[in-house]
Formats: C-alpha cells, structure tokens, sequence
C-alpha cells in the first residue's frame, strides 16, 4: 500500500488584487493564488465583491470566507503561482 502525500496547509494569505491571494504554505513555498476560476460557480459568487473578497482567513490550513466558502489547500497548493524567493 502507498502512502499519499498531504498537501501543505495554507499558513498565511493576504489579499494581491480583486480575485488573487499572496499565500504562503506550510512547505515553505509562497505564490499567489488567483481565485477568479471558479467565481462563476454559485457557491462562490460572493468572492467576486472585493470587499467580501478582503475577508479572507486562514483556519485549520484552509482559505475561508465568514459564509463558510472555502479553498482546500490540495486546489491551493495545486495552483499556486510562485513568487521570486519564494520556494525552499
């Protein structure tokens, strides 16, 4: 039996624009994760107002939003656009 890889959790993310977050994991890696993919589905339609968008936090390694929206850290981890010095 193999063993499957958890995804690093979400330790840190601060708001980089309308729909992108500059997120740092618990790998060590950092990038920006652009949420504006999935703002067409209806559970997410609330990011797309910026200030609802602001109120990001991070809990138990999950990007979350005060209506329970979330972004597992596998999708952010997955998508994850690195920055300059920002891996290990």
């Amino acid at each position: 039996m193999s063993a499957v890889a958890e995804a690093p959790d979400v330790v840190r993310a601060t708001v980089a624009g309308p729909t992108r977050l500059l997120v740092e994991l618990s790998d060590g890696r950092r990038g920006v994760f652009d949420a504006s993919p999935w703002l067409h589905l209806p559970v997410f339609a609330a990011l797309r107002d910026r200030v609802y968008f602001s109120r990001v936090r991070v809990q138990h390694g999950v990007l979350c939003w005060p209506d329970e929206e979330d972004f597992a850290p596998e999708t952010v981890a997955a998508r994850l656009e690195p920055i300059a010095g920002g891996s290990r």
